[in-house]
């Protein structure tokens, strides 16, 4: 969907810089049997959408599509279940690397292929990145503990953070002051 940031970041901007091709394919409505025809006919070798597509991916029967080709598969956008993990690697034999972002920053948290791969966790933070979990009352969570997703700013801005939201100083300061970025994002 070209309507989030991760359009630019994750589909055009690290290709253009690796020197490879972007493959695009429009539709109106998502069928996944038809996307599956053309990741196997166009030999894609890199493929990153949200869980609730691999959801449906395998529902359908991916032992019918050649594969051959794919060699990473990622997810972002919400939380990747372990079922479906499991589920995508036993089919194609292809472990998918989860990763967590918004449209006001770049890939912040990330299953980076030095870590191993560790099914319902989106991995670690990012170079340039200093994430925290903090509770309710702004101290830092226990490990296992649930906890907003913030990021610190007061030494050094992330690249590609956004500066700000538009024409509304109000909803930034709200979510990020005194050199803490707010996500709004629970995660343990």
């Amino acid at each position: 969907e070209t309507g989030w940031a991760k359009a630019v970041w994750g589909k055009i901007y690290g290709q253009w810089l690796c020197g490879c091709a972007v493959f695009v394919y429009d539709f109106e409505n998502f069928k996944p049997r038809e996307l599956l025809k053309v990741i196997a006919k166009y030999g894609v070798t890199s493929f990153c959408a949200p869980p609730t597509i691999y959801r449906c991916f395998i529902k359908e029967n991916l032992k019918k599509y050649d594969f051959s080709k794919l060699k990473n598969c990622s997810v972002a956008g919400e939380a990747l279940n372990p079922e479906v993990y499991y589920r995508f690697l036993e089919e194609t034999g292809i472990k998918m690397a989860e990763g967590y972002g918004q449209t006001e920053l770049t890939l912040a948290i990330a299953q980076y292929p030095w870590l191993e791969v560790r099914p319902g966790s989106m991995g670690k933070p990012s170079p340039g990145y200093d994430i925290e979990l903090i509770a309710e009352n702004g101290n830092l969570v226990d490990a296992g503990q649930p906890g907003e997703i913030v990021i610190k700013t007061h030494n050094k801005i992330p690249i590609g953070m956004f500066s700000g939201y538009y024409n509304d100083n109000e909803m930034t300061v709200k979510s990020w002051n005194k050199g803490i970025y707010y996500t709004g994002d629970i995660a343990w």
